[in-house]
């Protein structure tokens, strides 16, 4: 097995009720959300000489497996005979996305599989959990790095044969496995950076943490007004940290 990506996972586990405030006919139930941080590695791994499948394995912070992911930890996803999973990226309702490139008849082209948290493939997601796609040039293609935007749009970063010189090749997916064609008319893009061949190998997403924190950050003071607002003084000077 050949390990090519890893990321962190914060997986949400909702539990509701937890508590219940009663002021008069109004009630004001607060909801505790458990934060289990869970590590992601992806790459490929090979069954023979002449098959290997995207792979993927899930593990608690203490290291070991983690049970509630595909029943063992580990999940695979079958594109045709080679496949190689490169990165992988994890949204922030437990969807595990990893990309990198499977082989054809003529040629290697980006392949991307979206597992649920659960460690089961996507069916939302092109209706098979997988999606393969050209680049745009005239060769091989592959997918060497994966981002995840928060509105659930993929990113994916790697290579496009064109003219038999690599280019930067950029594509952006909807949450559901399609081309997103407001990016670049297609929703790929292919940029020749170098005379000799060009490969991009990762990617950031600039000004999305800052975005993120900004929505949590608000979220977070209006909460607390309304509720500091409708407690009774005792209970609201009572309590140090409301949750929710």
């Amino acid at each position: 097995m050949q390990l090519h990506g890893v990321t962190i996972s914060h997986g949400w586990k909702p539990r509701r009720n937890l508590c219940r405030l009663r002021q008069g006919n109004n009630q004001y139930w607060r909801q505790e959300r458990q934060c289990r941080e869970r590590i992601v590695v992806a790459g490929n791994s090979f069954f023979d000489s002449n098959n290997s499948d995207f792979a993927v394995v899930r593990y608690n912070a203490n290291g070991t497996l983690d049970p509630s992911f595909n029943k063992n930890g580990k999940a695979t996803a079958d594109f045709g005979a080679n496949d190689h999973g490169h990165s992988v990226a994890v949204h922030g309702d437990g969807r595990i996305v990893v990309a990198g490139y499977t082989t054809t008849e003529t040629k290697e082209e980006c392949a991307l599989a979206c597992f649920k948290a659960n460690g089961s493939l996507d069916t939302s997601f092109n209706g098979t959990g997988k999606v393969t796609t050209n680049f745009g040039g005239d060769g091989n293609a592959e997918g060497q790095s994966v981002a995840m935007q928060i509105d659930g749009k993929i990113i994916v970063v790697g290579f496009a044969t064109v003219a038999a010189v690599q280019q930067f090749a950029v594509a952006r997916y909807n949450a559901d496995g399609t081309l997103d064609t407001s990016f670049g008319g297609t929703g790929r893009v292919v940029t020749a950076v170098g005379i000799s061949g060009s490969n991009a190998t990762g990617v950031a997403l600039q000004n999305m943490t800052l975005r993120v924190c900004a929505i949590t950050l608000m979220e977070a003071l209006t909460k607390v007004s309304a509720i500091t607002a409708r407690w009774p003084r005792s209970l609201a000077r009572a309590t140090a940290r409301p949750t929710w």
